[in-house]
């Protein structure tokens, strides 16, 4: 059960709040909106994020409602009552629309109207506010186009909204008419949205869709998961476990997943062993299933913790200080010039449009969105594009041993059979055997087991395979050789994949149901050793190329396996992982008595503590499995990568269709280029917006403005295409050792903001000196406000010099290499920036009366004059370009304000 604090006076009461943070041991705090409250018969129900949570007189926390996936005795689902004891408490969940939150097709319906959140955002607000300003300013032509943006831009993201909904509708909608067992025996056809914890399934043998989590109760069930786990390969499920060991066994989905059916996979062949139906019982249904746990991970992401995205925030907030000291400056200088109340109020608000762009957050998704575009092209699937930046932060990655080796050929000998096993056996043709009863293969057991029984009156027999050391421990000491120990060291330490196999030659058991009946352990005991089936591992031929290139880039690579040591040292030294002249350390650890440990040996439970131990030294980690065993540490690592012939599983926010590790350095290469693309685009909003504030400003300070179409041309033609275009720079080709900043508040950084901020103000004013100098300028009317003061010389130096720095700019935030390929391969861009320079000369030179008119400019007739112009900002590219060469980590260093470890 999820636990959270929670202090009531009463069972009953209710909770005066609107928002409830959760704090779980089992998963990361937290925050959402209380949807329903019932309060009654000592009950309290909550609904938050599509789950619903009770309390009740009897239990002193908050709990999950029903969660039967986890936490209820094995053994009376397997009974012969078909889990009535769980139909009893789970009976209604889903007929109660105030008590369970988790049918997924309910909360998924697509809205018939526009739903208000999409409008009233901070953003669309923020928007709302700035045109009735501008319109109050007599801006109606910028007003207008603004507004005409902002409802197509709202439109477009209702639409794209709407859409996604009816795809995670289509996806998580699995109603089928399914049939189901009463306790009485009766056989009823229903609903699948009616199917509550507790129903008995019978389950299709021509196969079907499975509409819930289900434990199977008989018989036997080859599923396709690869929707959840990423697995392509078919998975076998078998019924639950019967005995009296279980009877004390608590079910749980992550520890029964052999005999549990989940939500949205397909049951490709169903068979039933003697008894006429198929059965499973109900234990998940809607959210609460392991398809709905999907759905509420795409609904609700795992938030990433990224330096640069917090911030980025605090840079805004600086922001928001810069717009309150430009606004108390710009109230001083306009009652200096005797403007009127109502226009120092609206310059004044107008000052805040202008240094807080609203349009920060659409402009630093762009490189993430051509990061996940390009991925795509590639077969990388990112059902989580925030974690796209994340993958440029990798430090250490986690190879499951599976993905870097060929599957198992037929080519295997069978050697180190005792002499004594060689001489009872003589050769035989084959003949069919009857498997009775299956014991699955478990990570924690190493091993599995069968009973199997050939044609007439022989004896059922048990055979079973597994690690080498466990099987020969289950055996009789007589049936295994001397010299064990040796011969299984020289086959391990030669790189071969090895298994022991045993043999129990009698079983007592009279019957198929009999062996339904007997224990795993009492099988699994006395066996005979058979010999040792000795596998070569074959790696895939990408593999030591990928492994070369991560360690070239100082990035650790670590193989995660459950094989023998000396197979994985042999591995890992085949695919230079381990390079020959390293030393590799072997270590027996035991937890210590207190305190903490770190998991040594991996099986998949300690692969996900593993993959937590190393997040939390503050490694940013990876992990590429196939999603079989290792689901666990893909969802813990802050990078999972799945190898799947699907498009998307729950196992990883990455999934690549390419069965090989190639994708590991195609993800990290194109998360570095995200996050510097993400950086200059942050950094080139931050310049717009102040110099934008320091024209304003100047031109406050001569009571002129820029015109409507002054600021429409340079928030529309210049700044939407520069941002527009320039996250299509691509990843460069090679993976170097050096890893991009993860914080905006840094020494370089700061220092580049600074003095490129000090040298748009510097040329600006320069600027204007040089041209109040002229002998012909004559200044503007200041006894009128713009735009009545419209066209003069001030505005029209001021609009063109600023012109070529918001081109410059975007060029000096453009960054090529290490981390993207050079600013020139981005054509687009280029012929974007080098149109727009050219329209800047024209407007500078020699602009038509057309343009003149459209956009108040004064033109003077100095060609001299205006070629100081073109000087002056060739002047300030050049400079500009120094100084973001200066600030390389080589020259200040990659000091931090704060230590961040790993970021």
């Amino acid at each position: 059960m999820q636990y959270c604090r929670l202090s009531l006076t009463t069972a009953s009461s209710s909770i005066l709040a609107d928002w409830l943070k959760v704090d779980s041991a089992f998963s990361p705090s937290e925050v959402g909106k209380i949807g329903t409250q019932v309060v009654g018969d000592d009950r309290l129900t909550l609904q938050i994020k599509f789950m619903s949570f009770c309390r009740e007189a009897s239990m002193r926390p908050l709990c999950r409602i029903f969660k039967a996936g986890k936490g209820f005795p094995a053994s009376p689902l397997n009974h012969r009552s078909h889990g009535s004891s769980l139909a009893k408490e789970g009976r209604g969940l889903h007929r109660d629309p105030n008590s369970e939150g988790g049918d997924t097709d309910e909360v998924l319906n697509v809205p018939a109207s526009c739903p208000s959140l999409q409008i009233l955002n901070l953003f669309y607000l923020f928007q709302m506010f700035s045109i009735i300003l501008w319109f109050c300013e007599e801006y109606y032509s910028y007003a207008a186009c603004i507004f005409i943006i902002s409802t197509i831009s709202i439109g477009l993201s209702l639409y794209v909204t709407k859409k996604q909904n009816r795809t995670l509708r289509d996806m998580a909608k699995v109603v089928s008419s399914v049939q189901i067992c009463r306790p009485s025996g009766e056989r009823v056809v229903v609903s699948s949205v009616d199917l509550v914890p507790g129903d008995v399934l019978v389950i299709s043998p021509e196969g079907m869709l499975v509409p819930c989590d289900a434990a199977l109760l008989n018989g036997e069930c080859v599923v396709n998961e690869s929707l959840l786990t990423g697995e392509s390969t078919p998975v076998l499920k078998t019924p639950l476990p019967k005995g009296p060991e279980e009877a004390n066994t608590t079910y749980s989905s992550e520890d029964h997943k052999r005999h549990t059916l989940f939500c949205g996979t397909q049951v490709i062949q169903a068979r039933s062993c003697g008894e006429a139906d198929i059965l499973a019982v109900v234990t998940r249904t809607g959210f609460y299933t392991a398809k709905g746990d999907l759905i509420s991970s795409i609904l609700q992401p795992k938030p990433v913790k990224l330096r640069f995205h917090n911030d980025a925030w605090k840079f805004v907030t600086f922001l928001a200080i810069l717009a309150v000291i430009g606004t108390i400056y710009s109230i001083i200088i306009l009652r200096r010039n005797k403007v009127s109340r109502w226009l120092i109020a609206l310059r004044a608000l107008d000052i805040v449009t202008v240094v807080v762009p609203p349009a920060l957050p659409a402009a630093m998704t762009m490189g993430t969105m051509y990061a996940q575009s390009r991925l795509k092209r590639q077969g990388i699937f990112c059902v989580s594009p925030q974690r796209i930046d994340l993958c440029g932060k990798v430090r250490l990655v986690c190879f499951d041993k599976a993905c870097l080796e060929q599957d198992f050929g037929t080519g295997a000998l069978l050697v180190m059979a005792p002499p004594s096993a060689v001489a009872s056996s003589p050769q035989k043709p084959p003949v069919p055997v009857a498997v009775l009863r299956r014991f699955p293969f478990s990570s924690a057991l190493r091993r599995m087991s069968v009973l199997g029984k050939a044609p007439g009156h022989s004896p059922v027999e048990a055979f079973m395979k597994g690690a080498p050391e466990t099987v020969a421990s289950l055996c009789k000491k007589e049936s295994v050789p001397r010299d064990f120990p040796q011969q299984l060291h020289q086959f391990t330490s030669s790189g071969f994949h090895v298994l022991g196999l045993a043999y129990k030659p009698s079983v007592a058991v009279g019957s198929f149901e009999g062996a339904q009946e007997v224990t795993r352990d009492w099988v699994e005991t006395d066996m005979v050793f058979l010999g040792l089936l000795v596998l070569k591992n074959v790696l895939k031929p990408e593999t030591a190329p990928v492994i070369r290139v991560l360690r070239s880039a100082g990035i650790q690579t670590v193989m995660v396996t459950g094989d023998n040591m000396l197979t994985a040292v042999n591995v890992a030294r085949s695919c230079h992982m381990v390079e020959a002249k390293e030393r590799v350390v072997f270590v027996n650890a035991a937890p210590p008595s207190h305190g903490k440990g770190a998991a040594l040996t991996f099986t998949p439970s300690e692969q996900v503590k593993g993959t937590i131990a190393c997040v939390a030294c503050s490694y940013c980690v990876a992990m590429c499995g196939d999603g079989a065993n290792d689901c666990g540490a893909l969802k813990a690592a802050d990078v999972g990568i799945s190898l799947s012939e699907a498009e998307a599983s729950a196992a990883a926010p990455f999934t690549s269709q390419k069965a090989n590790i190639e994708c590991v350095p195609i993800t990290i290469r194109e998360g570095r280029c995200s996050l510097v693309t993400s950086f200059g685009l942050f950094k080139y909003m931050a310049f717009y917006s102040l110099t934008q504030f320091v024209s304003v400003l100047l031109l406050y300070t001569l009571n002129t403005n820029l015109s409507d179409w002054q600021f429409l041309f340079i928030d529309l033609i210049i700044t939407t295409t520069m941002v527009a275009l320039m996250g299509k720079t691509e990843p460069a080709e090679d993976l170097g050792l050096k890893r991009p900043q993860g914080a905006l508040i840094s020494l370089a950084v700061l220092g580049s903001l600074c003095l490129q901020t000090a040298l748009i103000i510097a040329v600006l004013v320069i600027v204007y000196f040089i041209t109040i100098s002229q002998q012909w300028f004559s200044p503007l009317n200041s006894t009128l406000s713009a735009p009545a003061n419209l066209p003069n010389y001030e505005n029209t130096v001021v609009f063109c010099t600023s012109g070529f720095q918001y081109l410059i700019l975007a060029v000096v935030v453009s960054k090529g290499r290490p981390f993207r390929k050079p600013l020139y391969t981005n054509v687009p861009f280029l012929m974007a920036l080098l149109l727009l320079a050219g329209v800047m000369i024209w407007l500078t030179i020699y602009p038509t009366t057309f343009m003149q008119k459209l956009l108040r400019l004064k033109s003077a007739g100095d060609l001299s004059f205006k070629v100081i112009l073109l000087g002056m900002a060739a002047l300030h590219f050049f400079t500009a370009f120094v100084l973001e060469v200066m600030k390389e980590p080589r020259s200040w260093g990659s000091r931090r304000l704060r230590c961040c470890p790993g970021q």
